[in-house]
């Protein structure tokens, strides 16, 4: 353990998950007329007295936590919203959190043996710092897993899948495995995360020319006014990843355990929990 990071667990095969379409029932749950038929989104948001937000969806959680360190787990996943979420956050519920959201990160290896990191984006204030690491290095992809009923291969992976596209860019994948579990401190989004490795057909300087269009771009729009949604279409149409924003600018260290160990060494001032524990999992 260090400053940054614990490592929970590693992984010899992709772990088991079983969907169950459940709410989970948190402490300081509001009543369950707010969820069913449908999420009311906005009488949560009043519940909870928060600012309206766009952000709307049901967010997986890790209903069996304490399976965690068991040799065979069987990873049980139930959804809480999004609002939730935001609510726990800004400590509506208390400071201990309420639940476990799954949450996804990618070590990417590229084609020519570089692992893809990059500075977080978004505004930079001793706030953000602190809940986003913004500023700060972090591992690219990465997500917060969004419950669906079904998934493709599993939770992990198809969050892994989706969060490259929208952030790396359409690139292939041809090699993904879901490496293990670690638990993130500050700065930067705390909790436990999830770690896969990605390999990719593009080169590191691939990745780079497309964040780094991909962000002239929305720069760009900005600057005319552009809303977000009309950022996310034209970058969409243009075929470039809509989160290049969150990493940029892109960089690449060797894909080699030294050079791993030597950066987390050198940059310290410069990382994040998640970053940190992406890396630790990974040269292990």
């Amino acid at each position: 353990m260090n400053k940054f990071a614990k490592v929970i667990r590693m992984f010899s095969e992709n772990p088991k998950f079983t969907i169950e379409n459940k709410l989970y029932n948190f402490k300081g749950r509001p009543n369950s007329v707010l969820y069913f038929p449908k999420v009311n989104y906005d009488k949560l948001t009043e519940f909870y007295g928060l600012r309206p937000n766009d952000f709307r969806e049901k967010v997986a959680i890790l209903a069996n936590s304490e399976e965690l360190m068991t040799k065979r787990p069987d990873y049980r996943v139930n959804w809480v919203t999004s609002v939730d979420v935001r609510a726990a956050n800004e400590r509506k519920l208390g400071e201990i959190e309420p639940f476990f959201q799954l949450a996804a990160i990618g070590v990417t290896i590229t084609k020519d043996n570089q692992i893809v990191l990059g500075i977080r984006g978004g505004e930079i204030t001793p706030e953000r710092i602190q809940q986003y690491a913004s500023g700060l290095y972090g591992a690219a992809p990465a997500g917060s897993v969004t419950f669906k009923p079904e998934y493709d291969a599993d939770p992990i992976t198809d969050t892994l899948y989706n969060e490259f596209h929208e952030e790396v860019g359409n690139f292939e994948i041809y090699c993904s495995k879901t490496l293990g579990v670690f638990e993130a401190y500050r700065p930067g989004p705390v909790g436990i995360k999830f770690v896969g490795k990605l390999k990719t057909d593009a080169t590191l300087k691939q990745v780079q020319q497309i964040n780094t269009e991909a962000n002239k771009l929305e720069n760009k729009l900005k600057s005319k006014g552009a809303t977000r949604k009309e950022i996310n279409l034209e970058l969409e149409n243009r075929g470039l990843p809509k989160d290049a924003w969150e990493h940029t600018p892109i960089i690449g260290i060797q894909n080699d355990k030294y050079a791993i160990e030597k950066f987390l060494e050198m940059q310290t001032n410069r990382l994040s929990g998640i970053c940190v524990g992406a890396l630790e999992i990974y040269k292990n």
